[in-house]
């Protein structure tokens, strides 16, 4: 259900705009979301990755951290 949560919330925010994991983690606990959704979201946003669900980029070489946006219809 978390997957389903994750990329909701993606949906509902503007499509050019990428997120780390604790601004998807931070929207989802503002929703109400319980921790065992928001302690998943990592794993979830990977998951829907490799679904070709979303897009994923790394940012910064010594401060490195991902950041994900819903994959543009092409």
């Amino acid at each position: 259900m978390s997957q389903a949560d994750c990329l909701d919330w993606l949906k509902r925010q503007v499509s050019n705009k990428w997120f780390r994991v604790k601004d998807v983690q931070d929207g989802l606990r503002s929703e109400g979301k319980g921790n065992g959704t928001i302690r998943g979201v990592s794993h979830d946003l990977m998951r829907l990755t490799l679904f070709n669900d979303l897009e994923m980029r790394g940012v910064g070489s010594w401060k490195h951290y991902k950041e994900f946006r819903i994959k543009k219809k092409s």
